[in-house]
């Protein structure tokens, strides 16, 4: 018996990815969603700044619903391009590590926009119901097909 795999295509899978570094309530969770998330060698961009990946970690945390009541995330719109105009894009949920030590993922390359907003109920009670926090962002994911030949 055999079993056909079908994997996400990139918009859904970075719609679950980055619902689940927002929605994460613990540490250990965020860390685990975000690691899952984003490449240990992603090039950051937020609002014309370079960052790095533990300044666009901490910007995030403090965004996500860690050590809060809860949190959930609405996407209003997303698009996704694939680069093979062939094939939709589609993803693994792993990250795989190169020889050269980059990190990549193989049979996909795209880009997704998304636009979404992201509410986090606070611990704080005000008239009987949490206290929240409101972000409208948006952000733009690039998926990077990388070749790797042994001689």
């Amino acid at each position: 018996m055999s079993v056909a795999i079908v994997l996400p295509t990139l918009s859904v899978w970075a719609e679950g990815h980055l619902s689940a570094v927002l929605q994460a309530t613990t540490e250990a969770e965020f860390d685990s969603a975000f690691d899952g998330f984003l490449s240990k060698h992603a090039s950051i961009t937020l609002n014309g700044q370079h960052l790095s990946r533990d300044q666009y970690k901490q910007q995030l945390l403090e965004e996500s619903a860690v050590n809060k009541r809860s949190g959930s995330v609405k996407f209003d719109s997303v698009v996704e391009v694939s680069t093979d105009l062939e094939q939709p894009v589609k993803v693994r949920s792993l990250w795989y590590l190169s020889l050269d030590g980059t990190d990549c993922r193989p049979d996909q390359a795209g880009v997704v926009g998304a636009f979404y907003t992201a509410t986090i109920d606070l611990n704080e009670i005000v008239f009987g119901a949490p206290a929240q926090t409101q972000s409208n962002s948006s952000i733009n994911i690039m998926s990077v097909l990388l070749t790797i030949s042994i001689n």
